[in-house]
């Protein structure tokens, strides 16, 4: 992660059965909208690329990817909500995305409210099909 006006966090390690995707420029969905991104919420062309992170609850997890792709997103980040602490749930979603604790979350998004051109890159997952892993 770079750009803001103060130091990004840690590299943050998520779940989620995706591609990578990055770097990009990460938004914030509350900014654009509903922060839970309902289906339906996001006309198509109101991101262009970016990744978007999304609070978790009321929704699926997935329906959330679809909601912020529909909307143009290249990818997707799922910030738990308090209650849900640091359980994390692997989803394929639609386009390359991450499940992230809420700790994490709060850091990222306590980040992304400072400065402008905040850059980041979703790693994404590779398949192992070594019996010792």
């Amino acid at each position: 992660m770079t750009g803001g006006d103060t130091t990004p966090p840690a590299d943050i390690t998520g779940k989620g059965f995706t591609s990578g995707y990055g770097p990009a420029d990460i938004v914030y969905a509350g900014d654009y909208g509903d922060p839970l991104c309902p289906p339906g919420e996001f006309a198509a062309g109101t991101f262009s690329g970016e990744i978007v992170v999304c609070d978790r609850g009321t929704y699926a997890r997935v329906d959330k990817a679809q909601s912020v792709a529909d909307g143009g997103a290249g990818g997707f980040v799922l910030a738990n909500d308090a209650a849900s602490g640091a359980s994390l749930s692997g989803d394929a979603y639609v386009i390359p995305g991450v499940h992230i604790t809420y700790t994490d979350g709060v850091a990222l998004k306590t980040w992304m409210a400072t400065g402008t051109g905040h850059m980041a890159s979703i790693s994404g997952v590779v398949e192992s099909i070594d019996p010792a892993n």
